[in-house]
C-alpha cells in the first residue's frame, strides 16, 4: 500500500504539502495521499515504545509533531491546534490510529487485541503442554517394554569401595 485516505474532522481546511506537492482537504472531505504524507502530517502509526530497549520512539514521535504544530512550549494548546483527521486505508477496510489520535500507542482496540492473541497463545502453549506430556509417557512405556529384564541389572552401579577399604 503506498496511498491513503486523509478524510478531514476539523471545522478549517488542512493545508500541507509533501514532496513537492501542496494539499488542502476541506472540512469533511478526503484525499488519497501517499502514504508517506500521512506519516509525517499525523505521525507514524507503526513506531511503538519499546522500554526494554529504553527507545521512546512513538514519545519522540509525538514530540515532533508538538513541534510541527507549534505546541512545544504550549502543550495546553495541543487540543486546540492538532489537526482532526481519520486516515485510513483506500478502500475504507482499515483505519490507521495515528499518533495525534493515540500519543501513547496503548488505545484501547490495540489493548483487546493484545490480550485476544496472548489468551490464544496460552491457550495453545497448555494444549501442546498436554500434548508433549502424553507423548514422553508413550515413549517412556515403549522404552520400558521394549528393554528385556536382563539389561535393568545392568544399569546399576558397581558398589565402589570406601577409602579406607581401598587402604587396608
Amino acid at each position: 500500500m503506498s496511498v491513503v485516505r486523509v478524510k478531514n474532522l476539523g471545522k478549517s481546511t488542512l493545508n500541507d504539502g509533501y514532496d513537492g506537492t501542496n494539499y488542502a482537504i476541506d472540512p469533511g472531505k478526503s484525499v488519497v495521499v501517499p502514504i508517506e504524507a500521512a506519516k509525517l502530517w499525523f505521525g507514524d502509526w507503526d513506531t511503538k515504545n519499546k522500554p526494554e530497549r529504553a527507545l521512546r520512539l512513538r514519545d519522540d514521535e509525538f514530540k515532533r509533531l508538538a513541534i510541527r504544530y507549534g505546541c512545544a512550549d504550549n502543550p495546553e494548546a495541543w487540543e486546540e491546534w492538532k489537526p482532526l483527521a481519520e486516515v485510513t486505508d483506500i478502500d475504507n477496510d482499515e483505519t490507521f490510529t495515528t499518533v495525534i489520535d493515540d500519543p501513547t500507542g496503548t488505545s484501547v482496540s490495540q489493548a483487546e487485541l493484545t490480550v485476544n492473541e496472548h489468551t490464544d497463545m496460552l491457550d495453545m502453549i497448555r494444549q501442546q503442554s498436554k500434548e508433549l506430556n502424553l507423548l514422553k509417557k508413550q515413549y517412556e512405556k515403549e522404552v520400558r517394554a521394549d528393554q528385556p529384564e536382563a539389561d535393568a541389572d545392568e544399569d546399576t552401579p558397581e558398589p565402589v569401595a570406601s577409602k579406607r577399604a581401598r587402604r587396608s
